[in-house]
């Protein structure tokens, strides 16, 4: 029986695949707390001081102003402990029994992950608004 050393003969998604999916699903999550979140922060502080603005964006918007002040390297960390999370779970998933549906099981549910961070993101920024409306009707 053939010993299988490399990456390639167990099977499962490769390293470059796992990251291109990851940049679609997890990405623009990033991109959002990073580039797009701070912008909103002059509008929040406004409804923070009325008492008016939701929890969720309140302790989101501690996080996107802690991540500002630290240049962005919570989130580059965040990134980090990801991958290689990812890393560690693939490479133990491959070496098991029907290691390459495993593993591809893992990638499948982390991109949903990423999925569902990017959901939560974009929630997190439109729900004064959803708030607004409550109180404007």
């Amino acid at each position: 029986m053939q010993e299988l050393d490399a990456p390639e003969q167990r099977g499962g998604p490769r390293w470059w695949v796992r990251l291109v999916l990851y940049g679609f699903t997890w990405l623009p999550a990033f991109v959002v707390i990073v580039v797009h979140a701070p912008r909103f922060a002059p509008i929040f502080a406004k409804l923070q001081a009325r008492g008016e603005l939701p929890a969720l964006t309140s302790w989101f918007m501690v996080f996107v102003r802690f991540n500002a002040s630290c240049l962005s390297l919570p989130t580059l960390l965040i990134v980090l402990a990801l991958l290689t999370v990812d890393e560690l779970a693939v490479s133990v998933l491959r070496r098991q029994r029907r290691g390459k549906l495993w593993s591809w099981l893992w990638v499948t549910g982390f991109a949903l992950a990423g999925i569902g961070a990017q959901m939560l993101v974009a929630y997190a920024l439109v729900l004064p608004v959803f708030e607004m409306d409550s109180v404007i009707r």
